[in-house]
């Protein structure tokens, strides 16, 4: 039997140690109106990264959210388009 990762580990693997996903969490946790996911000790580094790298700041980098096509396509795929959350 194999052993699931701690939290530690897990926070630790590279995909959640870049800057897109850093700024995707930060604009969710924008948009949730709580920090929970992101520290404000990471604030300087990703900034220093960010300015280093020539960047975009988080609030234009960070996942704009779903549009209304991507719940139509979505739904488009779903049988007889009858799902609740396609019927807007």
């Amino acid at each position: 039997m194999r052993k699931r990762y701690t939290v530690d580990k897990s926070l630790s693997h590279i995909w959640l140690q870049d800057y897109q996903c850093w700024c995707d969490l930060r604009k969710l946790e924008n948009t949730v109106g709580q920090r929970y996911l992101t520290h404000e000790s990471d604030d300087a580094r990703w900034e220093q990264y960010r300015k280093d790298n020539d960047l975009a700041s988080w609030q234009i980098l960070g996942h704009k959210g779903l549009s209304k096509d991507d719940v139509f396509h979505f739904c488009k795929g779903t049988k007889n388009n009858t799902t609740s959350k396609c019927n807007r």
